[in-house]
């Protein structure tokens, strides 16, 4: 069981919704910039090596341009990446508090190495200008010779080259770690079947819902750092003088990064509402993925537009696609969790109103509670019988559906849902939760025979 669970304060159903459209916005932000982040330190890291053994010029300045998008200053990369992910392991320490899940610790590990990754990632970045000062101090040209350098400064030259390439590794590895860290904490939280059977590192490690979100999340960093390559060079920076090379070879890399993320993208997606446990589903979920799948099509479609016309328009439309279709995915997975911890939410709402009313007891306040059969004589029974039907189903038809799943029953009571077209709606009771507790025991006993 995750320590983390035990140090939060219970809270009511309200706080709970609460907490999950914070994380919904908290996540409309983090998600896409982590990608960017991601998506261009591995790639930059990967075509500086290149270049330095292929001694290519152009994968040096693609690798500098890279690096700098995804870390502009460190304001950027803290009120994008480390705060937002620190809200993450809060809101998930609420959320999970009682039960087995893991979701807030792998949160929580997530986040020291985003920032021990970020502060590598600066450093590799910083280091571009020492390799600069590398390449100068070498000399251009083959018909004249490198300028003999002292030993020392040889030396230092050598280790500022050696810290460069260092940087890089450990910002790459550092930063997908950490990604996994957080998309596999998302997936525990979806499904409460890996509340329980993801108890630990190995089978967090192994889990292939997991790594079927880690997809997505790869395809979406592909797709940041490929668009945000075009708009960083011919939006955001188009007063930059270039030589055509270079731009012919930024435009064909950042085309086939983008291209490659775009497409692998709905397909994890895709993967990712398959393996969506029935406790998490429901229409808005599929309506949600359409809508992401929508955006990355005409995320396609404005690529395509900008390979033929050139136009600098298509790039930001592009950028806009890209954000909205993960924004999309993100409350997709937010509407999903919702769904998936109705149960859990009513439990804690339940210890929530327990614990307000032992404090106003201890304070001498001393409110009337409503018993099981109280409640359905005052309210039930005006749509719902035992044994025919009323304006509602019989009890009997219906109640045993949730012999031992009481937190399944007092979900229903509190936020009811249309199930069976041929009764209508039934309305929210306006009950507490400790009231709705109530409810339940009484008709699970009336029905089933035993306290639930």
């Amino acid at each position: 069981m995750d320590v983390l669970n035990n140090i939060a304060l219970p809270q009511s159903t309200e706080h709970f919704h609460l907490l999950l459209l914070v994380y919904n916005i908290v996540m409309v932000f983090l998600l896409p910039y982590l990608a960017l982040v991601v998506g261009s330190i591995v790639a930059a890291n990967v075509l500086d090596r290149r270049a330095a053994r292929r001694k290519d010029a152009l994968g040096g300045m693609l690798a500098r341009r890279l690096a700098g998008i995804a870390l502009p200053d460190r304001t950027t990369f803290v009120f994008l990446a480390v705060l937002p992910a620190a809200a993450v392991v809060f809101l998930f320490i609420q959320m999970f508090q009682g039960t087995t899940a893991i979701a807030a610790g792998m949160a929580a590990l997530g986040t020291l190495l985003l920032i021990a990754g970020g502060v590598a990632a600066f450093m590799f970045k910083v280091t571009f200008t020492i390799s600069d000062i590398v390449v100068l101090a070498g000399g251009r040209g083959e018909a004249a010779a490198p300028p003999p350098q002292p030993p020392d400064v040889g030396l230092f030259l050598a280790a500022a080259r050696d810290t460069h390439r260092k940087a890089g590794t450990w910002a790459a590895w550092l930063l997908v770690i950490a990604s996994f860290c957080f998309v596999g904490a998302s997936t525990i939280g979806m499904n409460p079947g890996n509340w329980i059977s993801i108890d630990g590192l190995f089978a967090f490690v192994f889990s292939l819902d997991v790594w079927v979100d880690l997809s997505v999340f790869a395809a979406a960093a592909a797709a940041m750092a490929g668009a945000g390559l075009l708009f960083s060079r011919f939006v955001w920076s188009r007063a930059d003088e270039t030589v055509q090379a270079e731009d012919d070879f930024l435009r064909t890399t950042a085309v086939r990064l983008a291209t490659a993320g775009l497409l692998v993208l709905p397909l994890g997606m895709l993967a990712n509402a398959a393996l969506l446990p029935s406790s998490a589903l429901s229409g808005m979920v599929y309506v949600l993925v359409a809508l992401a799948f929508g955006l990355i099509a005409l995320g396609l479609h404005f690529l395509y537009a900008f390979v033929r016309s050139g136009q600098r328009i298509y790039i930001s439309l592009l950028m806009v696609m890209i954000i909205g279709a993960l924004a999309f995915q993100v409350t997709k997975n937010q509407v999903a969790l919702h769904i998936a911890t109705a149960d859990h939410a009513a439990t804690l709402a339940g210890v929530y109103d327990r614990k307000t009313d032992e404090l106003r007891t201890s304070l001498g306040v001393v409110a009337k509670q409503m018993t099981g059969e109280d409640i359905y004589n005052a309210r039930c029974s005006a749509c719902h019988l035992f044994d025919q039907k009323k304006v509602g189903p019989p009890y009997k038809e219906v109640i045993v559906k949730y012999a031992g799943r009481k937190p399944a029953l007092i979900a229903f009571v509190l936020n009811p849902v249309k199930v069976n077209p041929a009764y209508p709606n039934m309305p929210a009771q306006g009950l507490r939760p400790s009231e709705a507790d109530s409810i339940a025991t009484y008709l699970l006993g009336r029905v089933v025979g035993k306290s639930q």
